[in-house]
């Protein structure tokens, strides 16, 4: 049955990111489900709301709100953080990690320090052994590749997520392949989920997806 193909992993993937405790996998997979459930429900407001533009004026706003350590005097936030994920309100002490990195950015910003790079380890790694990446995506490829790759990446991500947005309507395809890019980014606050080779993986999916012929313009009524 189809619904069993779609709901089953579903469910395992939440037990999944609840049994091992991930905050940030419990929080993408409510960003994809809450999405869900709001196109199913044909909410065109909901629909407006979640263009690419303002979808990335809220990840850029989260970025700038996490690692400044502004989100700490968010009530909202803290107590998402705290009573829905149960974490600590220094995010399981990224804080001490994020100022590091951006530390690193500033002396080599542009090329970064290249891949394999063990920078951040040595630098704060006396402190904690796990303070060996820089914990958020936009940071991580920053320190490693530089600031230009970065961008490369960011704009990439809005272009591709701009053609699945304009057919997300006529095609859940596209509306899964949207939210997921969405779910990426926000699991990328607080981990290296944008730095990872599924991220390149749903990336290039996502490509073909929309510029291809494989996106189709399918009707949403027929699924």
């Amino acid at each position: 049955d189809t619904k069993i193909n779609i709901y089953v992993p579903m469910v395992l993937c939440l037990l999944d990111a609840v049994l091992f405790k991930s905050g940030q996998g419990i929080t993408m997979f409510l960003v994809i489900i809450g999405a869900w459930v709001m196109f199913d429900k044909k909410n065109r407001s909901f629909f407006k709301i979640c263009n690419p533009i303002v979808v990335t004026a809220v990840i850029v706003g989260l970025n700038y709100l996490i690692l400044s350590g502004i989100y700490q005097n968010v009530s909202l936030i803290i107590r998402y953080i705290t009573q829905v994920l149960g974490k600590s309100t220094n995010l399981t002490g990224r804080n001490v990690i994020f100022d590091a990195a951006i530390q690193l950015i500033c002396k080599s910003p542009l090329w970064g320090y290249g891949y394999n790079n063990n920078i951040i380890s040595t630098t704060i790694g006396g402190i904690n052994t796990a303070f060996n990446s820089a914990h958020n995506s936009i940071l991580d490829i920053s320190v490693n590749t530089g600031i230009i790759s970065c961008a490369f990446l960011s704009v990439a991500s809005f272009l591709v997520g701009k053609k699945l947005f304009e057919k997300a309507l006529h095609s859940k395809g596209n509306l899964i392949l949207y939210f997921s890019i969405c779910a990426y980014y926000i699991g990328g606050l607080v981990n290296l989920a944008i730095a990872s080779k599924f991220f390149w993986i749903l990336l290039a999916i996502s490509i073909g997806w929309s510029y291809g012929k494989i996106g189709g313009n399918e009707d949403y009524k027929n699924y």
